[in-house]
């Protein structure tokens, strides 16, 4: 049998495998599973090892995590070529006699590619391969997590506390205007609270639970595009107060641009906003709601798209003369906040 998780957390997509596979494994069954990762192994690893017979169980049981070959979206980097897969000849092969005995278990990296070669393979053998979407829990699924976590650990923790540690946990994606809490990282950092101490409060997590730097950089440019330049020096003071260097963010910056950028570049050419929706889908990777249009229309409109390269290209001349002419970094991050209005952004008449 053959289960392919996906989803756009992979790391709730493996929880999820994870729980499915000790759910309905023995002790004995579970402790033999074989993994694989593939950022560091080729799918031929697990199929030979798919192909061979168990010493100490009566099944061949594989978990193969982050098989981006088969995730949708091209912003992702593959580890390994096709040639260096061989072009999945050996996996192409298994799937047309798959072997009764053994159990092969795909969590994705992201949310499933529904064409190619591989995915034809796969729907080739319904009744041996089951997809599983793996949605994300919702705040309140969260919730009864940490309480349940706590009470597993014989310890205690607010409602208040937990609510701003979702919060904390959320996470931009691609899209900014899609957030979702990051499974691993809302599990470490209760954890890591737990190691703290035995009662947990709000204060704890305000002290010990940093926002994501994603989102403090998108609130800066955020910001900046909607002429807000006294909140985009305010969340840049709360970046440099937590010890992160003004060269460090530069990069997250730019990313940040650029991905509005793309944006203006399709709203720009597209009027219709359903048209408009469907375009920047597969530029995000993601459905986009016509609905949102409007307002990312009204976020981007005061920069064209030459604007936004314009500022791209300021920045990285900015990264030069710190580097390599010892600019002062704060003086020209902070200079470069403060002038962005009234060098970058159209005038409103």
């Amino acid at each position: 049998m053959i289960s392919v998780y996906y989803g756009s957390d992979p790391g709730y997509s493996f929880h999820k495998a994870q729980k499915d596979l000790k759910k309905k494994l023995s002790e004995e069954e579970y402790g033999s599973i074989e993994k694989f990762d593939g950022y560091k192994n080729l799918l031929s690893e697990a199929v030979e090892s798919l192909e061979s017979l168990p010493l100490f169980a009566s099944r061949k049981i594989v978990l193969f995590a982050n098989a981006y070959f088969l995730t949708k979206g091209s912003n992702r980097r593959s580890p390994f070529s096709d040639s260096d897969q061989g072009n999945y000849k050996a996996f192409l092969s298994y799937m047309k006699n798959p072997i009764p005995e053994s159990d092969l278990v795909l969590v994705l990296d992201g949310d499933l590619k529904k064409q190619g070669p591989l995915y034809e393979a796969l729907t080739s053998q319904p009744s041996q391969v089951s997809f599983v979407s793996c949605s994300l829990p919702s705040d309140e699924e969260y919730e009864q997590l940490a309480f349940k976590e706590a009470l597993e650990q014989k310890k205690q923790i607010d409602k208040d506390a937990v609510d701003l540690l979702i919060e904390r946990t959320r996470i931009l994606a691609l899209d900014p205007y899609h957030k979702g809490v990051d499974y691993l990282l809302f599990q470490n950092e209760l954890n890591k609270l737990f190691c703290y101490k035995s009662h947990i409060t709000l204060k704890d997590v305000e002290e010990n639970v940093y926002k994501p730097l994603e989102d403090n950089v998108f609130n800066i440019v955020n910001s900046l595009v909607k002429r807000q330049t006294k909140e985009a020096l305010s969340s840049y003071r709360e970046l440099r107060e937590r010890g992160y260097d003004p060269l460090s963010l530069l990069p997250a910056m730019a990313s940040q641009l650029r991905n509005l950028a793309l944006q203006k570049e399709v709203l720009e050419s597209y009027p219709d906003d359903k048209v408009a929706a469907e375009e920047l889908g597969k530029v995000l990777g993601r459905k986009v709601n016509p609905f949102s249009v409007k307002y990312r229309r009204r976020d981007v409109q005061g920069l064209s798209f030459e604007g936004f390269l314009q500022v791209m290209s300021d920045l990285s001349r900015m990264e030069k003369d710190i580097k390599i002419n010892l600019d002062d970094a704060d003086t020209r991050m902070e200079l470069f906040l403060a002038s962005f209005a009234s060098t970058y952004l159209q005038k409103r008449w």
